[in-house]
C-alpha cells in the first residue's frame, strides 16, 4: 500500500544550525508555526494513507478524534552485532 508520511524536520548533522531553524515550523517560535498547525488540522491527514506519527503531537485534540482506535505500527529496535577489534 502507498502511504505518505509527514515528519518533523531533525536535523541530522546535515544542516547548519541556522538552516535548521529557518527551516523549522515545528518550533513555535518561528513565524510560520501557526500555519503550520492549520496545515496538521487539514481532514485530509485523516485519510488511511497518511502516516503523521511525527507530527501527531502537534496536531490538535479536534483533528486527532479520528485516530481513536486505531493502532499504529509498532517499530522494533534491531541491535547492531558489536564490531570485532
Amino acid at each position: 500500500m502507498d502511504s505518505i508520511v509527514f515528519s518533523v524536520l531533525k536535523n541530522w548533522a546535515h544542516l547548519s544550525l541556522a538552516r535548521f531553524e529557518k527551516l523549522n515550523v515545528a518550533n513555535p517560535n518561528d513565524p510560520d508555526h501557526e500555519e503550520f498547525l492549520r496545515v496538521l488540522e487539514s481532514p485530509e491527514l485523516s485519510d488511511p494513507i497518511v502516516e503523521c506519527v511525527s507530527v501527531a503531537s502537534y496536531r490538535r485534540q479536534e483533528a486527532l478524534r479520528d485516530w481513536e482506535g486505531v493502532s499504529l505500527p509498532r517499530f522494533e529496535r534491531h541491535e547492531r552485532p558489536a564490531q570485532q577489534l
